[in-house]
This record gives structure tokens, C-alpha cells and sequence, in this order.
């Protein structure tokens, strides 16, 4: 038996045939006796090809009707005999008694939004003067190819196999970097702030090195290359794969105007240091994210729902992309959570960045004293059996394979674009 996600074929009916093919140890002729198919190859070929000349019609004419009529009946003998598939509705309306033995499904919650502004004082930006801001600087420290000489552009043509020339790809890196930027900011005003930092770093450390070599070209020990590589280990997928495209790139200094150059890098981190300094400025006493997110962790502490054994149930599970913005709210709410709401409260995110204000901080033992009866803490005799943690902080190293169901309260403090969230600059989602 194979359990399937709701997208079994992600590209071509290829997919589903080679899911097949592990039922059937590879043997294409598995089913001619027992459901007279001679190929498994030849029906989903057959299928692949009907909904490919469905495809193309006009979107007027692209009917079910009309794809179900193409398709062969081999594919539904097919898919009836081995696929099943159950949809809640269909549990609920079949299935009644075996549900109610159950407990049936837990109610889910209308996920809520909320839009708190950046600083309590209103002293920071909006986010929309922000983007329009971002949106105007040259970050020079990702666009050398623009300073190159003329006479050495030809030297620096990427080779045939790639699909776009390095200075292509220096200008969509920076598009990227400006997005990032924003997400940052979306996730909160400290990853934000680090970011800036991080950014100004870079510069700094790049007109040291051109500088360096204007003082004296000759000299032995001066840098005469440079090699690119922004990757930082807090970015998000996009950013970090973006980085990887092409691999690391090297500019020899005799080929740069250097001095234009730095004059852009002055420039950018003029305009970086000021939005630095704002965001610096802005702190966990009047971060409004922040605050907006007190009031929901104390509410639900305070008025916890209760579960089918009356038990209060305070758990908060808060989703965040960037560990920067976890170990920011770890460290602005830990004592606040402690010795205010008397729960405790924990970090979990990659690189071991790892806290906790009860038990050991290893990984697992902090999920499971979040979620003890999930996870079967009565089971494992070698763990504390008093006191929980309520409040877990966390980025995606626990969104796959992990049992948190003790939890009815999640809040996605940053990520607008998770398909269980609303759009918006600031975005909270709570489901159960």
C-alpha cells in the first residue's frame, strides 16, 4: 500500500506510472490477467498524450466532459482497482458510526488575520514607503559586471551552458535581495535590522579590500580577485538557491572601474545605515508585531481551551521562516512567559539553536515535553513526567514528520504567502 499525497503526479502521468511500478516491482505486464492490462506504459502513454491535445484547447472548450470522453477506459479500470481516495465529506456521509466511535473530526477554526503596524511609536516607515525606497537602490555590492571595463567585458561571458549571462544573473540577484529585504521586514523588524547589518558588513568588507588595492597594486599581499558568494545561512530557499545558480563567480580589480564602484557602495550603504538605524530604534517595548503577539499568547494562557478529558489546554505553537525573528521572540518573551503567565516556553531551529525554559534542550525532548501525550511521554520512563512546555517558537526543521497535536493554537508570525494564510504585510494565522 502506498499513501499518497494529494498531488501524486507532479509533472506528467510518468509519475503515477513509476508509483505504479514500485507496486509491481518494475513488471509492466503485472495487471494483464487480473485487469486486462497488457502496459502499464502504453495507458498512461495513451493518457498522457489525450490530456496533452486536451490542454491545448481553449480554455472555453477544455471541459471534464470532454478530457474523460478522450481518455482511454483502461485508465479508469486502472485507477478503480488500485486507487482509493476519501474526502472528509465522504467519511462523514459513509462512515458515520466509525466517526462518532472516533470522536469525530475536530472542529478547524476560520484562520484570522491581523495587521499590526511596525513600531507602537510610529516612528519607522510604512511598509509601502519602505518597498517604494528598497525598490530605487543600485546595491552595487551584487552588480560588479556593471563596472567593468569595456575592454574586458568579453573575458567575464558565462559559458554556453548557462541559460543567461552573468550580468543577467547579477541583475535578478538583486531583484531577489530586494524581496528578501521586504520578507524580512514582514517577519519581523529585528531580522530586518539584521539584515541591514549583514548587508553594511559586506560593503564595508568589500571597499577595505578595493581600497587596499589602490593603495598599492604591486604589493604582494593585496587582494587582486574577488570571488562573489552572499549566501547567509538565515536566508530563505529562495535566496539561498538563487545563490547557488552559476556557483561563485571571480572578478580580477584591474578590470573595474573602482572607483565609480565605490562611489555607488558609498551610496548604498549611506541609504542601508539609515534604515538600520530605524529599524535598531525600534524596540521589543515598542515592537507592535510583538506586542499583538503578547496579547494572543496571554489570551489563550489565560482563557485555554479545554479538551474532551477537561483538561486546559495553553499550547501555542508560533511558525516563523528566519531563525533570526524565532531567537528575537525566544529572548523578548521568555522571562515574560515564565514569571508573568507562569508557562514555559521554547526555541526549536536549525543550525542547533536550540532553548528552553524547561527539561533538556535536546531537539526531540523539547517536542515531546510540548506535546507529551502526541508523542507518548508517559512511555519513555528516562524523561521528567511533571510540567510541560506551552509555548513552542520554531522554523520549518519541525514542519515535516512531527506529531504536535497536544496543540489547537498555531500562529504563522511571518509567512503571508502559506496557503492557509490571507495576504497582507503583517500576517498572524491561527488554526487549530
Amino acid at each position: 500500500m502506498l499513501l499518497l499525497s494529494a498531488t501524486p503526479v507532479n509533472n506528467d502521468l510518468k509519475d503515477l506510472r513509476n508509483q505504479l511500478y514500485i507496486l509491481t516491482e518494475g513488471a509492466d505486464d503485472a495487471f494483464s490477467e487480473s485487469l486486462g492490462i497488457r502496459s502499464l506504459r502504453e495507458v498512461l502513454a495513451s493518457a498522457q498524450k489525450a490530456f496533452t491535445v486536451w490542454a491545448k484547447k481553449p480554455a472555453e472548450e477544455r471541459t471534464t466532459k470532454d478530457l474523460l470522453e478522450r481518455l482511454n477506459s483502461s485508465v479508469f479500470t486502472l485507477l478503480d482497482a488500485l486507487t482509493i481516495a476519501r474526502s472528509r465529506k465522504h467519511i462523514q456521509r459513509y462512515y458515520k458510526d466509525s466517526i462518532a466511535e472516533l470522536g469525530g473530526f475536530p472542529k478547524r477554526e476560520r484562520p484570522m488575520s491581523l495587521y499590526p503596524d511596525i513600531d507602537l511609536q510610529g516612528r519607522f516607515l510604512s511598509y509601502d514607503k519602505l518597498n517604494d525606497e528598497i525598490g530605487e537602490y543600485k546595491l552595487s555590492l551584487f552588480n560588479p559586471s556593471k563596472y567593468l571595463h569595456e575592454d574586458a567585458k568579453s573575458s567575464y561571458k558565462r559559458h554556453s551552458e548557462f541559460p543567461f549571462s552573468q550580468e543577467n544573473r547579477e541583475h535578478y540577484l538583486i531583484g531577489m535581495m530586494k524581496v528578501n529585504f521586504l520578507k524580512r521586514l514582514e517577519s519581523s523588524v529585528k531580522a530586518f535590522e539584521i539584515t541591514m547589518d549583514r548587508t553594511i558588513s559586506k560593503i564595508e568588507t568589500l571597499e577595505s579590500k578595493i581600497k587596499k588595492f589602490q593603495a598599492d597594486p604591486s604589493k604582494p599581499s593585496a587582494v587582486t580577485q574577488l570571488e562573489f558568494d552572499f549566501a547567509d545561512e538565515d536566508e530563505d530557499e529562495d535566496m539561498q538557491d538563487a545563490n547557488q545558480v552559476g556557483g561563485k563567480f571571480k572578478y580580477q580589480l584591474t578590470d573595474l572601474k573602482l572607483n565609480e564602484w565605490l562611489r555607488d557602495l558609498k551610496k548604498d550603504k549611506d541609504q542601508l545605515s539609515i534604515l538600520h538605524s530605524a529599524a535598531r530604534n525600534v524596540s521589543p517595548d515598542t515592537d507592535a508585531k510583538l506586542a499583538e503577539l503578547r496579547k494572543l499568547i496571554e489570551q489563550k494562557v489565560l482563557t485555554p481551551t479545554i479538551d474532551k478529558n477537561d483538561r486546559p489546554n495553553k499550547k501555542v505553537l508560533v511558525f516563523t521562516a528566519f531563525a533570526d525573528t524565532a531567537i528575537y521572540l525566544y529572548e523578548s518573551l521568555h522571562i515574560w512567559a515564565k514569571e508573568t503567565l507562569g508557562v514555559n516556553i521554547a526555541l526549536v531551529s536549525g543550525s542547533g539553536r536550540i532553548r528552553t525554559t524547561f527539561g533538556s534542550t535536546h531537539f526531540d525532548e523539547i517536542l515531546v515535553n510540548f506535546s507529551p501525550r502526541s508523542k507518548n511521554r508517559s512511555k519513555i520512563p528516562s524523561l521528567i513526567q511533571t510540567g510541560e512546555i506551552d509555548i513552542l517558537i520554531a522554523t520549518d526543521c519541525i514542519s515535516e514528520g512531527q506529531n504536535l497535536q497536544d496543540c489547537d493554537f498555531l500562529i504563522n508570525y511571518d509567512i503571508h504567502w502559506n496557503l492557509i494564510c490571507f495576504s497582507g504585510p503583517w500576517h498572524f494565522s491561527m488554526s487549530d
